[in-house]
């Protein structure tokens, strides 16, 4: 970890020592400091904030998760904290679940991460009725054999 994260995460710690209220507050969008950490890859951040009580679970307005924001951007050392925190694959946004994001963006650690701890995200299908192998447009092998049913 570099100076400028370990005097953020240094800051964090201050703050929710405080107050650990903090861990939980929304933005306008609904958006927790979880979200934020979870999508931009701050594991020791997002560590620290499920450390003083962060809802695992939170959803924004639109339904989606912090495990949705990682899995979109590939953070599988997020997905992985988040998951061993005892967060839910749950459908967010459009219907989709964390599995859907990883997919569509093709991050290929964190799909798989997903299918092992969740199996049964392979046949959810999102509000426009595509399960997760439905938004892999590629050849891949390993991704295909990832994705399909059974």
């Amino acid at each position: 970890m570099d100076s400028r994260s370990r005097n953020n995460v240094d800051k964090m710690t201050s703050l929710l020592t405080k107050d650990s209220g903090h861990a939980n507050k929304q933005d306008g969008n609904g958006y927790t400091a979880l979200h934020y950490a979870a999508r931009a890859g701050h594991r020791e951040a997002c560590k620290l904030l499920l450390s003083h009580g962060a809802d695992v679970n939170a959803r924004l307005r639109g339904g989606d998760t912090a495990m949705h924001r990682a899995s979109y951007k590939g953070r599988a050392g997020v997905v992985e904290l988040l998951i061993s925190h005892g967060a839910e694959a749950i459908q967010g946004a459009d219907g989709q679940t964390p599995l859907h994001k990883a997919v569509e963006q093709t991050q290929l650690q964190t799909a798989k991460l997903l299918v092992e701890s969740y199996p049964h995200l392979k046949v959810i299908r999102d509000d426009k009725q595509r399960q997760p192998i439905d938004l892999y447009s590629g050849e891949d092998v390993e991704w295909l054999s990832l994705l399909a049913e059974g």
